[in-house]
């Protein structure tokens, strides 16, 4: 573990695995009320792969200190562009957060479009961020391939009909 000082007090400890050279840096973000052990058995896999592994713990979580920033999300955005300015300065990088940690990463590209060229992946696991980032026109800005539910066509927005045997009960035949 590290830290890295923030301006504002704020220390947020870090956790890197893998080599600096690493073809590509996974960036995880935990959500709210949890800490970056969210991930921990996620690292070897990905270490497995090659990939190196960035963790943090976000301001007033886990091992890392508040500081005198106000805690929102344009706050976490700005953290994590300081983490990835300390651990992961160069180089191609995937985004993975879940649910706070999500709305982290799609807020970082607003607020810091320079990193948008390096990103090649992006996460989000159990989530608001998509009514987030529609909501603040995130979309019309940076899409990261995220399509919006007027991007996706009639047809793939039906949900198939699920193949049940005849020889389930009828409230299994519903719930499937």
């Amino acid at each position: 573990m590290r830290a890295i000082q923030l301006p504002d007090g704020a220390r947020l400890s870090t956790y890197v695995d893998g080599p600096a050279q690493a073809p590509v840096t996974a960036v995880l973000v935990h959500g709210l009320s949890v800490t970056a052990a969210l991930w921990r058995s996620h690292v070897p896999l990905l270490l497995h792969e090659g990939i190196r592994v960035v963790r943090y713990d976000h301001r007033a979580h886990g091992n890392s200190t508040r500081g005198t920033a106000a805690l929102n999300l344009d706050q976490l955005a700005d953290d994590l562009a300081q983490v990835l300015d300390s651990t992961a300065p160069q180089g191609p990088l995937v985004l993975a957060g879940h649910s706070m940690g999500a709305m982290t990463v799609m807020l970082l590209v607003a607020r810091h479009p320079r990193l948008a060229p390096r990103i090649r992946g992006l996460l989000g696991a159990v989530t608001a961020a998509e009514a987030h980032a529609y909501a603040d026109g995130l979309s019309a800005h940076v899409s990261l391939g995220i399509p919006t539910p007027a991007d996706i066509p009639a047809r793939a927005r039906r949900r198939p009909a699920a193949a049940v045997p005849p020889s389930k009960p009828p409230a299994q035949r519903r719930l499937l």
